[in-house]
């Protein structure tokens, strides 16, 4: 896993050089003009083409664990329900999208965006699994440990054909996919699992009730001298 890891990253860092070269020209292109329909459409292509490149360069960048990370102190409720709206854009209408957040959680360590990515590829990868038709549901709630600090727990539940006994430890390997070829890079749930791990946290995916597959995310709560760093740490997020 570490040679993986190391020549993911490398791989990432070289095709990201060609890309910027890509969109570079393609940018200096579109600044001459005089271009015909036909031919800004082609370099339309090109740059959205680039584009979906360099979300593949992230994924593998965060799954290397060499993509920059800047974790504070957040509030997980908080970035849930910021993301509620944007999330329904994603699922369609099709998928019905449920967000029930227990009151008064405690705080974690982990880098913004990089939570956000879990969410979005966890919600991503069950509307894949729907196929766009379906109910998502989204849980926070706090797991105590007795007078230690517990976990934040986030349960993301779908309504899908659920996940197989036989696979549910393989969907979490890098470039594992159900999906046909060309259809999925099997980096979602990797990169999600990575992201996980390096906050210290847990990922596991189960059957739901009534059918479907339900992944549980846990992160370590902060501890009470940690939380009353908050301000230095919202500072630094700014």
């Amino acid at each position: 896993m570490d040679s993986l890891g190391r020549l993911a990253g490398g791989i990432a860092h070289d095709f990201n050089n060609v890309l910027t070269t890509i969109v570079g020209s393609s940018d200096l292109i579109r600044a001459l003009g005089e271009l015909s329909e036909e031919q800004d459409e082609l370099l339309t292509e090109i740059l959205e083409s680039s584009g979906r490149a360099s979300e593949l360069v992230r994924h593998l960048l965060t799954f290397s664990r060499k993509g920059p990370s800047s974790p504070v102190l957040l509030d997980a409720a908080q970035v849930v329900g910021d993301m509620e709206v944007l999330l329904q854009r994603l699922l369609g209408d099709g998928i019905d999208l449920t967000v029930s957040i227990e009151d008064n959680l405690p705080l974690i360590l982990i880098d913004r965006v990089h939570l956000e990515q879990v969410l979005l590829n966890l919600a991503v990868n069950a509307r894949d699994a729907m196929e766009g038709r379906g109910r998502l549901e989204i849980l926070l709630r706090y797991d105590r440990h007795g007078s230690k600090p517990g976990e934040v727990v986030i349960e993301v539940t779908d309504s899908g054909p659920g996940v197989p006994p036989d696979m549910a430890t393989l969907v979490f390997e890098p470039f594992f996919t159900t999906k046909g070829t060309g259809e999925g890079t099997g980096l979602g749930l990797s990169t999600v699992h990575g992201i996980v791990k390096s906050a210290r946290g847990e990922i596991a995916v189960s059957a739901a009730p009534g059918g479907g597959a339900r992944f549980t995310v846990r992160f370590p709560a902060a501890a009470p001298s940690e939380e009353q760093e908050k301000p230095d740490a919202e500072c630094q997020s700014s």
